[in-house]
């Protein structure tokens, strides 16, 4: 009885004046327009921010990389690395918060090729943000490592930083942008690590 009312009332609608009035439809094509394409410009706006996020990460990981490949005398100090999370956030926007984490990784067994043989002799992240790695935990980064000769070390520095683009509606939500680089000291051989690092996080 209800689907027959229905069905009676949907042939009255489209044989009626309402059916065939065309007033208003210009406004509202016009609104409609006007909703997609704010959507796609905000959408647009947000992948292009979320780009540039991604490109300061992976120069601030070159940069501090370089940096610190470039010391003079075979000691680091936790204070210094502490200063280059800082230069890295300086390169990134003001409200990012880099996370940081440097490592030397050596080899003391086995050949270039070897799968095992590798030795972590020190890894620091500045107020403790990531949990340092070990000899027994390099697994967890040794898919990325280059090849290197028996007695060669490499500094390992990562970066994780966070980026909110708002517009979690969409599928532009809560990421995370990621920077890993190693490479060779260029003018010592290795370096050791010294010093107390700072403990509260900025």
């Amino acid at each position: 009885m209800l689907q027959t009312s229905i069905a009676r009332l949907l042939r009255h609608l489209s044989r009626s004046r309402f059916a065939r009035d065309t007033r208003g439809t210009v406004v509202i094509d016009t609104l409609s327009a006007i909703l997609l394409m704010s959507l796609g410009a905000s959408a647009f706006f947000a992948f292009w921010e979320a780009y540039q996020v991604q490109n300061r990460v992976q120069k601030a990981t070159y940069t501090v990389s370089d940096l610190i490949s470039r010391q003079r005398g075979t000691t680091l100090t936790r204070g210094f690395l502490d200063g280059m999370e800082r230069t890295a956030e300086f390169l990134m926007m003001d409200d990012q918060n880099a996370i940081m984490r440097v490592s030397q990784v050596r080899r003391t067994a086995g050949t270039a090729t070897t799968a095992t043989g590798l030795t972590v002799d020190w890894s620091y992240s500045p107020c403790g943000a990531r949990t340092a790695i070990t000899t027994a935990t390099i697994n967890t980064i040794r898919s990325k490592l280059p090849l290197i000769d028996l007695g060669a070390a490499l500094v390992v520095v990562e970066f994780d930083v966070g980026y909110d683009a708002g517009m979690s509606e969409i599928g532009f939500g809560q990421m995370n942008f990621t920077g890993f680089l190693s490479s060779l000291p260029r003018f010592e051989q290795q370096f050791s690590l010294t010093g107390s690092g700072t403990t509260t996080c900025l």
